[in-house]
């Protein structure tokens, strides 16, 4: 995701990096402050080019370019995430409607592996 950042960051105006959850969001912290490749990215972000935003804080921004990271294991307790809960959903769909341009989205996981214990209507709407 950040490669592909480096690669379209002239093209876009304004650009949203999105997780889906505050796991995640820290990781990519992580890599734009720990590897050098990623830190031109800081500069970005600081001249407010680009957005780091998981799901629960993306709710009012838009942004010419949406990049999102799916990025869960196979075995990942999904019932417990933010993406699960019954506003999970909702926020899914805000989170969608974030792109003016272009979206894409880059992810770990296939729609057929993404189960839960207790499946409901946000899950459903993650798989699919």
């Amino acid at each position: 995701m950040l490669l592909k950042l480096l690669e379209v960051q002239d093209d876009f105006k304004k650009i949203i990096l999105l997780t889906l959850n505050s796991t995640q969001k820290q990781y990519i912290e992580s890599l734009l402050y720990n590897d050098e490749r990623f830190t031109s990215i800081i500069d970005l972000i600081s001249d407010s080019k680009v957005f780091l935003r998981n799901l629960e804080n993306i709710q009012g921004d838009e942004a010419d370019l949406v990049l999102v990271s799916v990025a869960y294991d196979k075995n990942a307790k999904l019932g417990s995430t933010y993406v699960a809960r019954p506003e999970g959903k909702h926020a899914l769909n805000v989170a969608i409607s974030r792109a003016c341009e272009k979206m894409i989205v880059f992810k770990s996981i296939n729609s057929w592996e993404v189960l839960s214990k207790t499946p409901n209507d946000s899950i459903r709407v993650l798989r699919e």
